[in-house]
Parts: structure tokens; sequence; C-alpha cells
């Protein structure tokens, strides 16, 4: 007899584009059964290969595995012997007890396949454009606090954005009221500069530099891009993706 098994990828969370988190399984026949890694998901080849960075092991996307895939059998399951024993109940008091255990096995399988698919690890319409904006300025619809070493060059690359723009607004008599190389956050959250592609590589950066900061810096960037995506939100920005 043919066993099929291997590694396969189950769990996909998060996904937006290309991009997604998901867990590599061992699996027979296609089973999930043991988790042996999480990884978020850049892009996707034809082959079933992929280009991602490992992130340990995402409780979220295990769970996801699990839930749909053995949700559904066990769904299956507990409806079988449900029908079977409420068929088998001999009176009133033993067919209401078979409601009681059977019933209440079933509607645990059955939240665990709405659960599996249909709330863990989905995007909120505002997360989705946010991932949007990063996509615009890093390539990748993921969120750029989770790429680990990537998060450098990415923080070079966006700093180097806002200057050369900055730049270019003093040429046009803007006032710039400090080094945009160290007050890049304080420019960009002035309620005069409506340049929308600093705006957003700002707002990019300060996630980026939240991740890497400590104390209080960590806290004033994650205040700064809140304030950044409001400010955003108010602007007519080009990330505004379908839902």
């Amino acid at each position: 007899m043919l066993i099929v098994y291997g590694h396969r990828m189950y769990g996909r969370i998060e996904e937006i584009g290309s991009s997604f988190i998901g867990t590599q399984f061992v699996h027979i026949w296609f089973l999930p059964l043991v988790p042996t890694g999480s990884s978020l998901v850049l892009s996707t080849n034809p082959d079933g290969s992929f280009r991602g960075i490992p992130i340990g092991m995402s409780g979220r996307s295990v769970l996801a595995g699990y839930m749909r895939i053995w949700g559904p059998i066990a769904l299956l399951g507990a409806l079988a012997l449900f029908a079977v024993n409420l068929m088998d109940a001999s009176d009133l008091a033993e067919g209401i007890a078979t409601v009681v255990v059977f019933g209440f096995g079933v509607a645990l399988a059955l939240a665990a396949c709405v659960l599996g698919w249909g709330f863990i690890g989905r995007l909120s319409s505002d997360e989705k454009r946010r991932r949007a904006m990063y996509a615009h300025y890093t390539g990748y619809h993921v969120d750029p606090a989770t790429m680990k070493d990537a998060r450098h060059p990415i923080r070079e690359h966006l700093l180097g954005q806002i200057v050369a723009r900055a730049q270019g607004m003093a040429g046009l008599g803007y006032r710039i009221p400090a080094d945009p190389t160290t007050h890049w956050a304080q420019i960009a959250m002035d309620p005069q500069v409506h340049d929308v592609e600093l705006v957003g590589a700002a707002c990019t950066l300060a996630r980026v530099d939240a991740s890497l900061g400590q104390g209080p810096y960590k806290q004033y960037m994650e205040t700064a891009q809140t304030t950044l995506w409001d400010k955003l939100r108010r602007m007519q920005t080009p990330w505004q993706i379908a839902a």
C-alpha cells in the first residue's frame, strides 16, 4: 500500500498579495500531524517552493493548520456519532443525554471550523491598507517589523527617500524645521506637510524603528506611527485597496 507523507505548508494566515505566514507540518495523507516551523512567506514559485523568512513557530498559524483540516473531519465524525446514538436511544432521558453530550461535540467541532476558516489570522480592512502601504515602499505586503535583518537596509532606503523629499520641499521654499536625517518624524507629523510619499515613508520607517528601538524611543516611534497613519487616512493615498 502506498503511503503519502512528507512536509507540507498549512495554516496560512495574514494572507495578502503573495505574502502570508504559514507553517510546515509533517503530514500523512495530507493530514497535518507535527509542526516543524513557521515562515513569513514573501513570494511563492510555480513548483510550490517559496522565498521566506523563518520566524520560529507561529501559534496562530499552527492552530489554523489543525483547525482547518481536522475541524471538518471532527465535525463529520461528531455528526455521525450524534445520529447513531440518537437513533439507538431507548427512551426520552437517553435521547436528551445524547443530544447534550454529542451535541456539545458537534458544536465544538463546528466552532473549530468557523474559527479556523473565518477568523484566525484574518487581516482587518485597515491592516490590509497598511500592508499595501508597506508594499509600496518595501515591495512586500508584510509588516516590516517582522522582517528581521532586512529591516536595516529597509531603514536606510526609507530614510534616504525622506531626506530627498524633504530637501526637495526646502528647494520649493518650505522651511525645514530641523535636520531631516534625525528629525524626520517631526517633519512628517508637521500639519503643513502634505507630501503623501514623505508621510508614507515616515509611517513605514516609524514601524521599523519601533521594532528596533527600546524604551522611550520605541514608545515615541509607536506614537509617531499611529499619528502618521491617522494623517494618511485623512489624505488621498494610493493605498486604498479592497478589503
